[in-house]
C-alpha cells in the first residue's frame, strides 16, 4: 500500500501544549509509525510541513505532497486538547473505508494506551486534510495533552506498542500486545569427564595369582 503521513502543526504552528507538547509527542510519533509502516513492506511518504512554515501554509503543504504521492491514505497525527480523555481517530463524512479504519485505529490505541474509546469521529467542521486530499484521509487523535491520565498513559506506553496499534489499524487488523518472551531453559549440566588413565589405556586390577612382567 502507498501512504502519505505527517506531523500535524509545525513549531511555528505549535498546536495543543499543557502536560503533553502536541508538535513535539507527533514528530517521533510519526517516526515509528512510518518506520513500522515500512518494515511491513509499504510505501511511506511524509508530507509533514517545514518547521518554519505556519497556519494556514502547513496545511497547504500538506495536502499538496499528499495529492502528489500518489498514495491511497493518508493518515496526520495529532494529539488532542480540551479535557477529555482517549483516542479518537477523524475521517471524513460519507468515506466507509475511512470509517472503517478510523475505528480500528482508534480501539487499536485505547487497547495499547489503556484509555477509553472516543471512536471514529465524523467532524462538524470543514477540515482541510479531510476535505482536500484525494484519497481516504484520516487525523489520528492519540490522547489529550492536558489530561493527566493520558500522559501517565502516553509515558508509560511503549513506542513500539504505540506504532503497532496505528500501523494494524490501518491494515485493518485488531491489536494485542505481543506476548512476553518465554523465560530461557536452564542449561543441562554436562556430565563429569571420565578420569583418564594413561594414554586411555584400560585400567587392570592386580589380583593374587597373576603374573606381573615388568620391562621397559
Amino acid at each position: 500500500m502507498i501512504i502519505t503521513t505527517n506531523a500535524g502543526h509545525t513549531p511555528t504552528s505549535p498546536g495543543a501544549g499543557a502536560l503533553l507538547n502536541e508538535v513535539a509527542c507527533n514528530r517521533p510519533l510519526r517516526d515509528q509509525v512510518n518506520d513500522e509502516l515500512r518494515r511491513r513492506g509499504h510505501e511511506v511518504y511524509d508530507c509533514t510541513a517545514p518547521d518554519d512554515m505556519g497556519y494556514p501554509d502547513e496545511l497547504d503543504r500538506q495536502v499538496c505532497i499528499a495529492n502528489e504521492s500518489g498514495a491511497t491514505l493518508a493518515v496526520s497525527m495529532h494529539l488532542n486538547a480540551g479535557g477529555g480523555t482517549g483516542p479518537e481517530v477523524l475521517y471524513w463524512d460519507g468515506d466507509d473505508h475511512g470509517r472503517a479504519l478510523a475505528a480500528k485505529i482508534s480501539a487499536n490505541l485505547a487497547r495499547a494506551l489503556g484509555l477509553p474509546d472516543r471512536g471514529a469521529k465524523a467532524p462538524d467542521d470543514d477540515l482541510a486534510f479531510l476535505r482536500d486530499t484525494g484519497m481516504t484521509a484520516l487525523i489520528v487523535e492519540a490522547c489529550f495533552v492536558d489530561s493527566p491520565e493520558d500522559k501517565e498513559a502516553w509515558d508509560r506506553t511503549s513506542w513500539a506498542d504505540i506504532a503497532a496499534a496505528i500501523a494494524d489499524g490501518i491494515e485493518g487488523k485488531d491489536w494485542a500486545k505481543p506476548a512476553a518472551p518465554a523465560p530461557s531453559p536452564e542449561p543441562t549440566p554436562e556430565p563429569a569427564p571420565e578420569p583418564e588413565h594413561g594414554c586411555n589405556e584400560t585400567t587392570h586390577v592386580v589380583k593374587p595369582g597373576d603374573t606381573i612382567i615388568i620391562g621397559k
